[in-house]
């Protein structure tokens, strides 16, 4: 990439001349040359200087162009590497924080005995935080949920998943009536959350990706739950479930009930139900970029994500 790319980018991205000179190792001077250069190339400002420095709209175009030409080199990168060497080199992916908990420990053992020089990075972030990582070329794809569509990302759908209720059964027999509690078959089918007005729930904080689906539900059923704590801590939550002090709300692949009802709740087992009229799914997709080359160890650390989540999936749709 040319020079003066280079020192485009980081100029949009420290937005200051002093430390953007400064990551460059050359002086202030020697640095604003090659943005002037670069201005007076393309006839416009690509910067406002004052009252701070920004991009202006031709320069937002020119940031757009710079990235798509980063990760066509970058591609071109591995390309090249991979006919050089073979199989050797780094992979930097990103996953929805839920889903790598579970999944990363089978993915990266089995991907690790396939690949044994590839170095993995793996991050695990909210979806919106990886798109802008991915946008900025500093991973290479991650695992998304309810991403929204972008004609620069190649979406590649893995599954769905429905909204769980989870709790135990000392939770429903302290909080619904006796005779509906002692039927959890009648349960499977779908808990109506208008029974459990009086119970106490833990949700994820407002943000998240399952708050939203659960909170029109409730509104167009008129339902108020008492939710006495939020987190963002999908593990503290699941803890206050699990244990019967509270309910909460999780997606398929979060509800390991056969794991937890062999181990720490073989006396008060735990229960994922589906919730009446709410039949809003889950959208996991694998997301990448459009015009990125894929080496071989790129594209079969995709496949092994998309066996490994549909293996996971199936083992715990059995038990609930």
């Amino acid at each position: 990439m040319r020079q003066s790319y280079k020192m485009f980018l980081l100029l949009a991205e420290e937005q200051n001349f002093h430390r953007a000179a400064k990551r460059a190792f050359i002086s202030q001077q020697g640095f604003s040359d090659h943005i002037q250069r670069l201005e007076k190339e393309y006839g416009t400002a690509l910067f406002t200087r004052k009252p701070e420095i920004a991009l202006t709209e031709s320069g937002e175009a020119v940031l757009r162009f710079v990235r798509r030409l980063e990760v066509l080199e970058q591609g071109l990168g591995k390309e090249l590497k991979e006919q050089i060497d073979g199989t050797v080199g780094t992979l930097r992916v990103g996953f929805n924080a839920t889903r790598g908990h579970v999944l990363l420990p089978t993915i990266l053992e089995r991907y690790h005995r396939q690949y044994p020089k590839i170095k993995v990075v793996a991050i695990t972030d909210e979806t919106k935080n990886l798109e802008d990582m991915l946008e900025e070329n500093k991973i290479d794809g991650f695992m998304g949920v309810n991403s929204a569509p972008r004609c620069d990302f190649l979406r590649v759908p893995l599954y769905e998943e429905k909204i769980h209720m989870l709790c135990t059964e000392r939770y429903l027999h302290r909080h619904l009536d006796g005779a509906l509690a002692d039927s959890l078959e009648s349960l499977r089918d779908g808990v109506d959350l208008r029974a459990f007005t009086e119970a106490p729930f833990a949700l994820d904080l407002s943000y998240s990706k399952l708050r939203l689906p659960l909170e029109q539900h409730l509104e167009e059923h008129n339902i108020t739950l008492p939710i006495v704590m939020e987190a963002n801590e999908n593990e503290l939550r699941t803890h206050l479930c699990t244990t019967g002090a509270m309910a909460g709300f999780f997606p398929t692949i979060a509800c390991k009930v056969n794991e937890w009802n062999t181990t720490t709740n073989r006396h008060d087992p735990v229960h994922a139900f589906t919730i009446k009229d709410l039949d809003h799914r889950v959208r996991v997709d694998w997301i990448c970029h459009q015009e990125n080359y894929f080496p071989v160890y790129v594209s079969d650390f995709f496949e092994i994500v998309r066996q490994e989540s549909e293996k996971y999936l199936e083992e715990i749709q059995r038990y609930i």
